[in-house]
């Protein structure tokens, strides 16, 4: 067979002789191969905390998709439904998380994976102490704080100072 044939192939015997000839056929059946699609897009990003995603990808020449998650991801409780390939993230996992979809089929299963980074929740410490008092008049005062998985701090004042320059 050559790599690209797929359908029905029959083969016939004859056997000659007397009365003959005699025949026989054996039909073939030859199943194309499964392929799967490439998730689009391959990966993406989620913030951190308790949701459910649904991931999918399109197979041809299957007998069905079968998702499963990375062994990192269920240890720490996230679950897929290996059919419909939602995933339900539990609200404290942040990491990469890997979908893979697995078309079975002849020549299969085809795989094909989606990763997810999971980015941690931002946090801002209080400002220490919370309130502060200084005298009147002009002068520069720099009051800060911290934050964790974070771009950057953006500060700002209230419209009443703002107003009053």
């Amino acid at each position: 067979y050559v790599a690209g044939w797929s359908g029905s192939t029959t083969i016939t015997a004859s056997a000659a002789g007397c009365n003959g000839p005699a025949t026989t056929t054996h039909v073939v059946t030859v199943t194309p191969t499964v392929s799967i699609a490439a998730f689009s897009p391959a990966t993406s990003t989620r913030c951190q905390g308790a949701g459910a995603v649904t991931t999918t990808t399109t197979a041809t020449n299957s007998t069905g998709i079968t998702y499963s998650l990375d062994a990192a991801s269920l240890t720490a409780g996230n679950s897929i439904n290996a059919s419909t390939g939602e995933v339900t993230y539990v609200a404290g996992w942040s990491g990469s998380t890997t979908i893979t979809a697995s078309a079975a089929g002849c020549n299969g299963p085809a795989t094909t994976t989606h990763v997810v980074t999971v980015t941690p929740t931002v946090s801002i410490a209080a400002f220490s102490p919370a309130t502060s008092t200084r005298c009147q008049g002009a002068g520069a005062v720099t009051t800060t704080t911290t934050a964790t998985n974070s771009t950057g701090i953006t500060y700002s004042l209230d419209a009443a100072s703002l107003t009053a320059g």
